[in-house]
């Protein structure tokens, strides 16, 4: 019987072969190639900008009153060095030390230093007597530049000890003062005015000293913050500091017509390199306002010397949106920030003039209303809270403004946005990879490079890594470490993950120090994401994470907040203990709510935060602060 057409079987043919598994993408990437590096040392670039803009304006200090061009800084600096090496014998790899506030002679003393070959040791200003004389000590100094006082900071006893005969074979440095007056307890010192005058009548020759000076020699002595022992020093190169200075500058689109206002100090890459030397490079203006960080100074620079960038940490950009009136400080709640220009140009603003300059002093500066030029600077060192970001766009005009990521041993900077990156990502990333750099990720436990998108310590390569720790191969070795294929990583301690931007770049997110980690119940538990959270909270100024030893769970999250001005005042509604934990479960999850709530100032919690002297929070003694209340007499507990 035949069978159906329709009933013949069929034959199909065989399915597709299943597609290859997608491979994940590596979290390892390289910088660009472009701007190129360059082999200069810092004299050598002060005298390149010397020749552009001789007699351009580079220096403003308003607190002294000090205005000096290219050139006059160059005339001061090679009086100077002829007298420390006329005087004092200082030479190729001579450490010279330094420890005073924002000024002029401060810039002076680094280029004389360096243009002769010397080291330049940077004493942090907050250091007590013991920590500079070991600084000093250690690395042992020659000279050392200073000032009786740093604002409210008393030098004398550092001085007093250092005029004691040491119980060591330590060799003490000569003293030189550099501001103020010259005789102190009994004693007279050299101040720098007496060796610039020395330096007028001597006939040492530089141009020969200046051109055995190397790229790639050791120019700068940097003390990293530790929170346990001795601070270690970084050893930085001219190599270094003149390229991620050029780099930095081009990010922020620095230019011979503008003016960057930097109250971070001198004493940290944030005020030297990123400010400084960025501004070196570019021929633009630096303005320090004031000794240390003083927020009406700073303010009336902004204003009065029509600045077009602006340097600063969030706590420090933070207090000077306190000090303006209510009336400038409080945008309209239907006005959104201003966005970028689509065309990533730049943005040209119109100045913003106070609304109500007549009723505060600080805003009527000789008879003139307070203005903001501002466009671009960077904010860094902290999670930058959403309410900052809406006052540095509508109040500031800071449209321009970038993230950045940086530390001391990598000279400093290692990522950083550009000025027309979106708004989204300069708020929830530090922008993408710095040139001629190298980064990964890669897993702590087993040193293999994590996918992208996965957490993991972060390591960087290239150009900008220090030469080493002074006289500390134990713990270089500890933290620069070679790979399999030849190239030196260096291991920042820093939890981070590479994400893919919309515009296909590849931005970095810094999300903790593995120190900072809170461990609850084995799980890690990230501070920067809760505290992210918490500052979105319309009532949270300000918050700090921290880890509180728990007998049942090791560690549980604690959070020091801040409420805002108006909850301050009393004209807001208050927040609650509980609703703030509501406020992080909804997002984060239950095992990140915190256990433990201090609001600052208030139920015997302290209302000031330690800081470090570039304007960080110092957690550790936060923490410590978090475990003494818990401990003591108990706080409100979940």
């Amino acid at each position: 019987m035949a069978t159906s057409p329709e009933l013949l079987p069929v034959t199909l043919p065989p399915p597709p072969p299943p597609p290859p598994p997608t491979q994940p993408i590596p979290s390892l990437i390289q910088g660009p190639l472009d701007p190129p590096l360059v082999d200069l040392t810092l004299s050598q670039v002060l005298n390149l900008q010397c020749k552009h803009f001789s007699t351009n304006e580079f220096l403003t200090i308003p607190w002294t009153g000090t205005r000096w061009s290219f050139s006059h800084l160059n005339q001061q600096s090679s009086l100077l060095a002829k007298s420390m090496v006329e005087d004092y014998g200082i030479g190729p790899g001579d450490r010279v030390g330094i420890m005073a506030g924002n000024c002029e002679q401060y810039v002076a003393v680094l280029f004389a230093t360096v243009r002769v070959g010397g080291v330049l040791v940077i004493l942090n200003n907050t250091y007590t007597t013991e920590e500079a004389g070991y600084g000093l000590g250690f690395t042992e100094c020659k000279v050392f530049f200073t000032t009786p006082r740093i604002s409210r900071h008393d030098n004398r006893p550092l001085l007093d000890m250092l005029a004691t005969p040491s119980e060591t074979e330590t060799l003490r440095p000569a003293v030189v003062i550099l501001r103020g007056s010259p005789n102190i307890r009994g004693r007279i010192y050299r101040t720098y005015s007496d060796l610039v005058a020395s330096g007028n009548k001597s006939r040492v020759s530089l141009s020969g000293m200046e051109g055995k000076v190397l790229s790639h020699d050791v120019c700068n002595l940097q003390f990293t913050s530790g929170t346990t022992g001795h601070p270690k020093a970084a050893m930085l190169t001219h190599y270094n500091l003149v390229n991620n200075a050029r780099f930095i500058a081009s990010r922020m689109n620095l230019s011979p017509s503008d003016t960057l206002c930097c109250p971070p100090p001198l004493f940290h890459c944030f005020g030297l390199v990123l400010g400084l030397l960025a501004c070196l490079v570019s021929g633009a203006r630096i303005v320090y306002p004031g000794e240390t960080f003083d927020a009406p100074a700073t303010l009336a620079a902004i204003s009065d010397e029509k600045c077009t960038a602006l340097h600063g940490v969030p706590t420090m950009i933070d207090t000077l949106f306190s000090l303006m009136p209510s009336s400038v400080t409080s945008p309209a709640p239907s006005s959104p920030p201003c966005s970028p220009p689509a065309s990533g140009g730049r943005t040209t603003n119109k100045p913003l003039s106070s609304a109500n300059a007549s009723r505060s002093p600080l805003f009527a500066r000789h008879g003139r209303p307070w203005t903001s030029h501002l466009r671009t600077g960077i904010i860094a060192g902290a999670p930058v809270p959403p309410s900052l970001t809406s006052k540095l766009f509508s109040l500031l005009r800071m449209t321009e403004f970038t993230s950045s990521y940086g530390l001391t041993e990598a000279s400093p900077t290692v990522f950083n946005s550009f000025v027309d990156d979106p708004l989204a990502l300069r708020l929830s990333t530090v922008g993408t990879l710095m040139p001629h750099a190298k980064a990964k990720i890669i897993s702590p436990s087993t040193g293999a490079v994590v996918p992208l998108g996965q957490r993991g310590e972060l390591c960087v390569s290239g150009y900008q890594l220090q030469a080493g720790y002074w006289n500390n191969s134990a713990k270089t070795a500890e933290v620069m470490r070679w790979d399999a294929e030849g190239v030196l990583w260096l291991h920042t301690g820093d939890e981070a993950v590479f994400e893919m931007g919309e515009n296909g770049g590849v931005y970095g997110r810094i999300t903790g120090r593995f120190k900072d980690i809170v461990i609850k119940g084995g799980e890690n538990v990230y501070p920067a994401e809760i505290e992210g959270r918490l500052l979105q909270h319309p009532r949270v100024e300000r918050a700090i994470v921290v880890g509180v030893k728990d007998q049942r769970y090791g560690e549980v999250v604690g959070a020091f907040l801040e409420k805002d001005a108006d909850e301050r005042r009393g004209d807001g509604r208050d927040v609650s203990d509980d609703e703030v934990r509501e406020w992080v479960r909804r997002k984060l999850g239950r095992h990140k709510a915190p256990t433990y709530v201090f609001w600052l100032g208030e139920s015997g919690v302290p209302r000031d935060v330690p800081l470090t002297g570039s304007g960080k929070v110092k957690k550790y003694e936060m923490a410590k602060l978090a475990e003494a209340i818990v401990n003591g007499k108990g706080a409100a507990k979940l």
